[in-house]
């Protein structure tokens, strides 16, 4: 059984003494440790969330200016395929022209050799027709 005496009181002391100097030498220590800990990491975490931010807003910007680029390249890919389609158009109207020039050449020289070829023909055709007659005939024509 317990006994009240003077002995508990000492022990009493004893424990609030024990735990005044744990409380100066370990716990506050310890605590002050603790606190400066949880600022710091407090402190890191908005910066990492600062940083983030920054490094989102840089993604962001990126892609902006990758969707820039890749409309800026749509447009001159577009500009230069127009272009090429023109300069398509405009030299095929040149060589048609060119064609067109050249047929009406070959066929005015065809006209022209044509009518040269019906007046030989025409001033031979007398005397091939006599010659002709007589190979038939088999005697002279006069």
């Amino acid at each position: 059984m317990i006994e009240l005496n003077y002995t508990l009181l000492w022990q009493m002391v004893n424990f609030l003494l024990l735990v005044l100097i744990l409380n100066f030498i370990f716990f506050r220590p310890l605590r002050k440790v603790l606190e400066d800990r949880n600022k710091t990491f407090k402190g890191m975490e908005s910066d990492i969330s600062a940083l983030n931010g920054e490094a989102q807003r840089r993604i962001e910007e990126w892609y902006a200016g990758l969707d820039a680029a890749r409309k800026v390249g749509l447009e001159k890919r577009e500009s230069v395929k127009k272009e090429g389609l023109e300069e398509e158009k405009r030299l095929l109207q040149q060589i048609n022209a060119e064609v067109e020039k050249k047929t009406n050449e070959i066929r005015a020289q065809i006209a022209k050799d044509t009518a040269e070829a019906r007046d030989a023909l025409r001033a031979q055709i007398e005397t091939f027709s006599r010659e002709v007659a007589e190979k038939i005939l088999g005697r002279s024509i006069s």
